[in-house]
C-alpha cells in the first residue's frame, strides 16, 4: 500500500535525484567555458599583480602575472591556475603606487574583458 509517507518519501527522492542531476548537468556545462578574461589598464600605474580566488575556495592564487606587469594602457589575458570546474572568481588586482582593486564574484565563464584603472573597474560579457 502507498502511504502518504511512501508518498512523500517518494518525492524527497525524486527531488534529490532531479537536483543532484541537474547539479552534474551545470557542473559538467560549466567545464565546457574558458575561464580567462582580458585586462585591460586603464589606469596611470602599472598592474603589478592579479590574483584569483574561486568563491567556492578560500585559497588565493599566486600573482597571475609571474614578475610580469600590465603597463598604462595595455592589456593581457589572464586566467586562472586552477579553476576546479566554477565560473565564479573574486579577483584581486595591485598597482606599482600600492592602489588595489577587488572584484567580487566575477563570472569567468561569461566575462569577456575588464577594464581597470586604480579606483573603479567594468567588465564586459559576452
Amino acid at each position: 500500500m502507498f502511504t502518504t509517507f511512501h508518498f512523500a518519501n517518494a518525492v524527497k527522492a525524486a527531488s534529490l535525484a532531479l537536483a543532484v542531476g541537474l547539479g552534474v548537468t551545470s557542473v559538467a556545462h560549466a567545464d565546457e567555458y574558458e575561464r580567462w578574461i582580458f585586462v585591460y589598464n586603464s589606469g596611470s600605474s602599472e598592474i603589478v599583480d592579479i590574483r584569483m580566488i574561486s568563491v567556492h575556495d578560500p585559497v588565493l592564487s599566486p600573482n597571475l602575472l609571474f614578475g610580469a606587469y600590465i603597463g598604462a594602457g595595455e592589456d593581457m589575458i589572464v586566467e586562472p591556475l586552477d579553476d576546479e570546474g566554477y565560473c565564479f572568481f573574486d579577483v584581486l588586482i595591485e598597482y606599482a603606487d600600492g592602489s588595489e582593486v577587488a572584484l567580487w564574484e566575477v563570472d569567468l565563464c561569461t566575462a569577456t574583458s575588464v577594464a581597470v584603472d586604480e579606483w573603479d573597474y567594468e567588465i564586459s560579457y559576452m
